[in-house]
């Protein structure tokens, strides 16, 4: 009921609700986001379009993670884990705006070789945000490998 009236003073005050917001709905978080926001996260995802195609229902477009998990065939837990996976990338890029960070993906010619599906990456950005990169990098390397 609380969330009704928070909503309703919203509206009157003329300030629209924050899209990209979590909102409490009983013991769910609903994580929501706009097309565009949600196109922002995606340059920083590891996962199979499936699953960007799944978490884009259940963020940009509303479905409730059971429709979408039924559709694909996967149990609701699976689909809350990709919806995680592209709120958290896009709270990186929210965080690698904010601080200013030049984040450039190359294509690699056919010259040079690298494992399939990687891609050469140049930043710039703070020294605090770059050694926190090389630990998950060092830590996805290691993961790979074992």
């Amino acid at each position: 009921m609380d969330a009704k009236r928070n909503l309703k003073k919203t509206a009157q005050s003329g300030v629209k609700p924050l899209q990209d917001a979590t909102s409490k709905m009983g013991n769910q978080t609903k994580r929501r986001l706009s097309a565009a926001d949600f196109d922002r996260a995606t340059p920083y995802l590891r996962i199979s379009k499936d699953r960007i195609d799944a978490a884009r229902k259940v963020m940009v477009q509303g479905l409730p993670s059971v429709a979408v998990a039924d559709e694909f065939g996967w149990t609701r837990n699976a689909v809350s884990i990709c919806v995680k996976k592209v709120w958290d990338a896009f709270q990186l890029s929210k965080e690698l705006e904010a601080s200013h960070a030049d984040v450039r993906v190359e294509n690699v010619g056919s010259t040079e070789i690298l494992p399939a599906g990687w891609l050469r990456v140049t930043i710039t950005a703070p020294k605090e945000l770059v050694d926190r990169w090389q630990t998950e990098l060092s830590d996805y390397a290691g993961k790979s490998k074992g």
